[in-house]
């Protein structure tokens, strides 16, 4: 007996004028109900009966996360083609509009859900480097705080000319090897 096969196809679906949480696109309000009749609509009315047919012989959403929007679906490999060109056709769930990116398409679930967790880390360091520049307060924009602007020169320590890192002699007392000057770096 042969082996039926399949294929699972991660990706990310957006749900435009949703809420979305700060830690990605957000899918709230679409549960996975809807999505499974969006998602078989789609397909018919892009390949018809036919096509709805093959991609149904071992259809699922395995995994969908409302509120990452990050959804894994597994369908037979022969008609893998025509689920993905019915996920970009993609436009509404319910009356929400919808967009879909396809991020992964593997053989395996194991390999499937490491890239899912690839994919979420990628996305939380992208998260964490957009805060972190949103958290940078530009100098200028101080005084709107009602913080007073420090001056740069008085920010930096003054070099002392008696320290041995201001001197230009080694700072080691070992012996310096043949053929090499040691100097201090001098501070800036």
């Amino acid at each position: 007996m042969v082996r039926f096969k399949n294929r699972y196809v991660l990706g990310e679906l957006t749900i435009a004028g949703s809420d979305a949480p700060p830690s990605g696109p957000g899918a709230a309000g679409v549960s996975i109900g809807p999505l499974v009749n969006a998602l078989k609509d789609a397909v018919q009315e892009a390949h018809g009966d036919y096509g709805l047919a093959c991609v149904l012989g071992s259809f699922n959403v395995k995994h969908y996360n409302t509120e990452t929007g990050l959804t894994m679906i597994r369908a037979p490999r022969d008609y893998v083609e025509i689920l993905l060109s019915s996920l970009t056709l993609l436009g509404t769930i319910g009356k929400a509009q919808c967009a879909w990116k396809t991020v992964h398409v593997s053989g395996t679930l194991r390999k499937s859900r490491v890239a899912a967790v690839e994919y979420h880390r990628r996305q939380l360091a992208r998260i964490a480097t957009a805060r972190r520049k949103a958290a940078r307060i530009n100098p200028n924009d101080w005084a709107a705080f009602g913080a007073q602007v420090p001056l740069i020169a008085d920010s930096q320590p003054k070099a002392d000319t008696a320290s041995p890192i201001a001197a230009s002699e080694p700072v080691s007392t070992e012996p310096a090897p043949k053929g090499v000057q040691l100097t201090a770096r001098k501070p800036r």
